[in-house]
């Protein structure tokens, strides 16, 4: 596996290059907000099929199903200070096409906690939810907890499951979304 730079927030838009002419002072260039620096601590984590940029080096198991499907999990985790990232990656090629809301009412069970908003929407081309799920994780303090499921070719299911340890900040944010975000599929 490969470091690679991450950058911690979505960037969006596009840098805006022009020159100066004839009897135009500087000050008059339209200004651009600067990108955020990458950190040097970023990790792309590589599966068979997939990538994800974590915002630190993350750990790689195998995990089998809990239910009587024999699923083998590829899993991706990364635990910080502030927040627990979580990605994995599960071939139905021979167990039919899983259902994402039951994914994601799954999720909820599992951290003892309720869905209080989801959404469903096309990730790279490919079906998708989120929900954002609050629990109590089997212990006395309530957690909120983000997770995303998405459907690659009817038959790759990924989930990725972010917690806040602390309160949110608009940067935990940014790293979240921009995690997210981070997930390519390659040719497996």
């Amino acid at each position: 596996m490969r470091r690679t730079r991450f950058a911690p927030a979505l960037l969006a838009g596009a840098l805006l290059l022009t020159g100066c002419g004839e009897g135009e002072a500087p000050e008059a260039l339209p200004s651009v907000t600067p990108e955020p620096s990458p950190t040097s601590t970023a990790f792309t984590a590589k599966g068979k099929g997939y990538s994800i940029v974590f915002p630190e080096a993350a750990r790689n198991t195998k995990e089998r199903a809990k239910t009587g499907l024999k699923l083998t999990y590829d899993v991706w985790t990364l635990r910080t200070e502030n927040a627990d990232f979580s990605s994995s990656r599960a071939s139905y090629a021979n167990h039919g096409k899983p259902n994402l809301r039951d994914a994601l009412n799954s999720a909820a069970r599992q951290t003892g906690g309720r869905i209080t908003n989801s959404r469903t929407f096309t990730y790279r081309g490919s079906p998708a939810i989120e929900g954002t799920i609050v629990g109590a994780l089997k212990s006395d303090r309530e957690a909120r907890v983000t997770a995303r499921y998405i459907l690659v070719d009817g038959k790759f299911l990924f989930g990725l499951i972010y917690r806040a340890k602390v309160k949110a900040t608009a940067e935990m944010k940014q790293t979240r979304d921009a995690w997210l975000n981070s997930l390519r599929f390659t040719k497996a």
